[in-house]
């Protein structure tokens, strides 16, 4: 959920935090660069085997008692700057590897890109036995079989070595020699189990998410699916086969293909989770519909596919599944080949991915500030606490998290010490035991005397994040009777809300809370900044009052110092922090920044970017005492 147009740039200092992906491989490749939060690569799953006998150091090529480590997915992923919640996770099909999802073959931006830039976490797997995850625990011999035109006529680019009239591909030999490259082979045989145990173990990495997958990634994709509760939907893209239980296996259909389209038999259980999650399958052009076969079979191969396609989704709705089949010449995108997320269109194919994933829910705006680690396991849902502010004595702060809730989340009914809970992001509820509930929206304060039982949460259907301060040492009296225990789902659902909100403030900027519109004016800052109050005194956390401070790009004050010190709370944009003496701080939303008491630092907005904090005076002493301009070290920055 981003509240400010932060610029695509950064400078070569914040290069140590933040990367921005450019043009790199192409001219056309990334054109509107990216900022990235962080990026990696793991492998997930897999397996160990060992051979017999006992192993001696001293002979090494003996190999007896020596291991295996194979059967493993490869995923790298990258994360933008305020991702949204759910990832997407890439599968890639037969005789691929994750390149299929990166840059096209004429040098465009494949899926990777398209979904990083739309602010999209993305991980890109490699399946086990292929790519970067080789090591196979069982042998394969490789053959250098010649079978491109094979793979051309089955993908549906045409009948080599032309091309279907409407094709959207590119058409110029080095395009068409960049497609065959990327071809693969296994390492090992291709095992839909060892391929779905080891997706399941990725989404344990990635957390919740969508997972895509193309053509034979289809099989293994659903499997994974039935035995992750962290795929939340499914994309499949022209899949090989649709899962179906024993009983409503249809018949093999006759094709004039070498390729059969079998279902694939799964579980009564795996079916069930099955029909829990939303899923759509797109196909895309030249394919025939009906029982009629193509004469030519790399057509046919996809026509009796589209079939089974349509018994599954005909099947899984009435046990009361959540499925689509779409034709995408139907919505209007034509040309489509077999590998739709490299095709000319493939950017409307995405567009397309994306306008199913909103009305499916599972598109949820980024938070303004970052998550932290999940606490599910102590509220109903999905729950995150970030702690941003630890109590200790030398500011003398009180204990200080991000609390951010998915949809329906909540809390069950609890008490603790006095807290003040001051709203972020999306709508939450508040509700003292035995009183009508409370909405909660971005600004809005609510003050919690220590002991009151009450619980809180985020509505049905949005997101919310807030700030809670807090007592973290109180101790509930020995003799204490408030309300504990469980919130029921009557209760959460029956929730009759005050006629008055806590304070009904409404943001209309595009910062993350109010402030003056009139520009505050001194000669401690380079240029006028602006000024708003997220907390005043008093407040039942016993906080001091939290300024909020907004820089416009090129802003900064002077060399400074505070008498109790001064802590900084980045919300917005990109700023800078040194103390005097120390290295450059780069400040990205959610990020903290301590100043101790009578310490020296300046701090301000990026060159090219607007930004804003949260400033908190310890005790609220503003005993300041200022010095210069760092105007030598802020023109040094890249």
């Amino acid at each position: 959920m981003p509240k400010i147009n932060l610029k695509q740039r950064v400078t070569g200092t914040a290069m140590a935090l933040t990367l921005v992906w450019g043009v790199t491989l192409s001219a056309h490749a990334m054109e509107h660069p990216i900022m990235i939060e962080d990026q990696g690569s793991f492998f997930a799953g897999g397996r160990v085997v060992q051979s017999q006998g006992v192993y001696k150091d001293d002979e090494p090529t003996n190999f007896d008692g020596e291991t295996l480590h194979g059967d493993a997915a490869y995923v790298f992923w990258q994360k933008p700057v305020k991702a949204k919640t759910n990832a997407m996770v890439f599968l890639h099909g037969f005789g691929q590897s994750g390149k299929t999802w990166e840059t096209t073959p004429d040098g465009r931006d494949g899926f990777q890109n398209i979904f990083l830039s739309k602010g999209y976490s993305v991980y890109i797997v490699d399946e086990p036995r292929r790519g970067r995850a080789g090591n196979s625990t069982v042998p394969m011999e490789l053959k250098a079989q010649p079978q491109d035109q094979l793979w051309y006529d089955n993908f549906r680019i045409g009948q080599w070595p032309g091309y279907y009239a409407n094709v959207a591909v590119p058409r110029d030999e080095e395009s068409r020699a960049q497609f065959f490259h990327q071809i693969t082979p296994d390492t090992g045989k291709f095992d839909v189990q060892v391929v779905a145990e080891a997706m399941t173990a990725v989404m344990e990495r990635t957390g919740n998410s969508v997972l895509v997958t193309h053509s034979a990634g289809g099989g293994p994709g659903w499997l994974t699916a039935a035995h992750s509760d962290k795929v939340r939907g499914v994309i499949a893209l022209e899949p090989g086969t649709f899962p179906f239980l024993k009983e409503d296996m249809p018949e093999v259909e006759s094709t004039t293909s070498p390729f059969p389209a079998p279902g694939m038999e799964v579980s009564r259980e795996e079916f069930q989770r099955l029909l829990k999650i939303p899923m759509v399958v797109y196909f895309g052009d030249n394919i025939k519909t009906g029982s009629e076969p193509d004469t030519h079979w790399g057509l046919d191969n996809w026509r009796v596919r589209l079939n089974l396609a349509k018994k599954w989704e005909q099947t899984m709705k009435r046990y009361g599944g959540d499925v689509q089949v779409i034709s995408l010449p139907d919505i209007g995108i034509k040309g489509n080949t077999h590998f739709l997320m490299a095709d000319l269109n493939n950017a409307e194919v995405a567009g397309a991915m994306e306008a199913w994933m909103k009305e499916k829910g599972l598109v949820q705006e980024a938070m303004p500030l970052p998550l932290g680690k999940d606490i599910s396991e102590r509220f109903i849902g999905t729950v995150h606490r970030n702690d941003l502010i630890d109590n200790e004595d030398v500011y003398k702060l009180p204990q200080t998290n991000v609390i951010t809730f998915e949809p329906g989340s909540h809390s069950g009914w609890h008490t603790h010490g006095a807290m003040t809970v001051i709203g972020v992001a999306g709508v939450g509820i508040y509700q003292e035991f035995g009183k009508p509930a409370v909405l909660i929206r971005p600004g809005d304060v609510v003050q919690i005397p220590a002991g009151i039982s009450h619980f809180h949460g985020a509505v049905k259907d949005s997101q919310f994040q807030q700030i809670v301060i807090y007592d973290k040492n109180w101790q509930a009296p020995a003799n204490s009777k408030a309300h504990t225990g469980p919130v029921t789902d009557d209760e959460y659902h029956s929730i009759e809300f005050s006629a008055q909100n806590v304070t009904a403030n409404v943001n209309n900027n595009a910062y993350l809370f109010n402030y003056s519109s009139e520009p505050f004016k001194s000669s401690n800052f380079n240029n006028p900044v602006y000024l708003g109050k997220v907390l005043s005194k008093p407040n039942e956390a016993a906080s001091p009052e939290w300024t909020y401070v907004v820089f416009p790009k090129g802003t900064y004050n002077r060399w400074h110092s505070h008498k109790t010190g001064q802590v900084l709370i980045a919300t917005d944009g990109v700023g800078y922090h040194q103390i005097k003496g120390g290295k450059l701080e780069v400040l990205h939303p959610g990020d903290v920044a301590f100043c101790p008491p009578g310490v020296t630092h300046w701090h301000g907005a990026a060159p090219q970017n607007s930004f804003a904090h949260i400033a908190i005076s310890p005790q609220d002493n503003h005993d300041v005492t200022w010095y210069d301009f760092p105007d030598k070290e802020y023109s040094s920055i890249d």
